[in-house]
């Protein structure tokens, strides 16, 4: 029991049991619903931790090694299927019994070899999460980068090395131009078949669309809303370049003279829409609350600046960013051809 390790106060109100895993035991999670695996294994890595009940926990002989067999349990292409048959419950919830899962066929190596490929393996693990830390480290210094740039924390000098002129202000609509674009009756289930490149989907039934509509020049794209997006809480801005079908939630703009389109873009996006929202459930950024938000812009010059060196910040990310997916693509082929 609980009670049995830790005082009452820390055990739970319920005092269920609890299974006290040692450093290197392993444990599985038996239960899990359809979407989700089971039959996960896990090995410990502290030096003790209390697992609940919905885990079964054991250890490894001593004369395999512990990671090696947990790498191969969490092998994607071993039958643990077939286990659930005989154990899966009638609320349809999968199960793998203790004793079902105890008859998994494994193929091993020596324990040297096993030992060999386990410490490689956690090697390449070890740099992955080096490279996700450095990914998101740009990510929170451009963010720094662009928060100082909008509050003049950090400044910009032309080539002379002389200060360009103060930022002056004005209203998005003295700044851009807003396109009227013509939009078309689009039935909901051709919506679904014509997902393009702009993540915009919202309403249900009859909504107007712009059926591919061509983008002759780059064009800045501002979201009514981000609800949608990927649990964003502020509208999304990007440069529309190319084809694209685009809903009524999106207000179409193109910069007049003497502003960087993507400054725009990058002030847009870090942009504090509060004051400017309509609607309660929902936030909405009408058009004419667009028309009228507050900018400050700097002259052209600086804003090309600016802009080159943010882009040059987002093209280091990428970079990263693929070198993470290629870390990703290789440790995946490795286990495969591993665990054949």
């Amino acid at each position: 029991m609980q009670s049995d390790k830790y005082s009452r106060d820390n055990a739970g109100q319920s005092l269920k049991k609890y299974i006290l895993l040692q450093k290197g035991e392993l444990a599985y999670n038996h239960g899990a619903s359809k979407t989700k695996q089971f039959g996960c294994c896990y090995e410990l890595l502290e030096n003790e931790a209390r697992i609940p009940y919905v885990y079964h926990c054991f250890k490894i002989d001593k004369k395999e090694f512990t990671s090696y067999v947990a790498l191969e349990l969490n092998n994607s292409k071993m039958d643990k299927q077939r286990l659930v048959s005989s154990s899966a419950r009638m609320d349809g919830l999968l199960n793998i019994s203790f004793d079902d899962y105890m008859t998994v066929k494994l193929t091993l190596p020596s324990y040297s070899e096993q030992r060999k490929v386990a410490k490689f393996l956690d090697l390449l693990e070890q740099r992955i999460r080096l490279q996700i830390a450095l990914v998101e480290s740009l990510k929170k210094y451009k963010r720094g980068v662009v928060k100082g740039i909008l509050t003049h924390q950090v400044s910009f000098v032309d080539a002379t090395g002389n200060g360009y002129p103060e930022w002056k202000t004005c209203t998005l609509q003295d700044a851009v131009e807003f396109l009227d674009v013509q939009r078309i009756p689009l039935e909901s289930a051709d919506r679904a078949n014509r997902q393009g490149k702009y993540p915009y989907y919202g309403a249900s039934g009859i909504i107007d669309y712009v059926d591919d509509y061509i983008f002759d020049e780059p064009l800045l794209l501002l979201g009514e809303d981000g609800a949608n997006i990927l649990n964003r809480s502020t509208p999304l801005c990007f440069i529309a370049t190319g084809k694209y079908w685009v809903n009524n939630h999106a207000h179409v703009m193109r910069p007049k003279n003497g502003n960087d389109i993507k400054f725009l873009c990058e002030l847009l996006e870090s942009f504090d829409y509060t004051r400017y929202n309509t609607g309660t459930a929902q936030p909405k950024l009408n058009q004419e609350k667009c028309r009228s938000i507050e900018l400050c812009l700097p002259v052209y010059e600086e804003q090309h600046h600016i802009a080159t060196f943010l882009y040059s910040l987002d093209e280091k990310a990428y970079q990263e960013r693929c070198k993470l997916d290629c870390m990703f693509e290789f440790k995946k082929g490795l286990l495969q051809q591993l665990f054949i």
